[in-house]
């Protein structure tokens, strides 16, 4: 079991509700070392006014995960039109 905590980096809201790194501040993770986004999933939420995003990351060290879910207005996934 992982005895770590995780540090976000401050919030961009250019770029969404997080920024690109996050660390793992387990005992092997001596270098702050950013963990590794391994799995996205998106889905539309009740009434398609809005997309969630889930996204998982993991711990270079010693594996551990950890989960966020984001909410985006749909329109930012519609085509664009001519």
């Amino acid at each position: 079991m992982s005895t770590g905590t995780w540090e976000w980096d401050e919030a961009d809201p250019d770029v969404g509700i997080f920024t690109s790194s996050l660390v793992h501040t387990c005992e092997g993770n001596e270098e702050a070392e950013s963990a590794v986004e391994t799995d996205v999933r998106f889905w539309n939420a009740p009434g398609n006014k809005t997309v969630k995003q889930q996204t998982t990351w993991t711990c270079p060290v010693d594996g551990a995960t950890t989960t966020a879910v984001e909410e985006w207005p749909a329109w930012m996934f519609e085509e664009p039109r001519p």
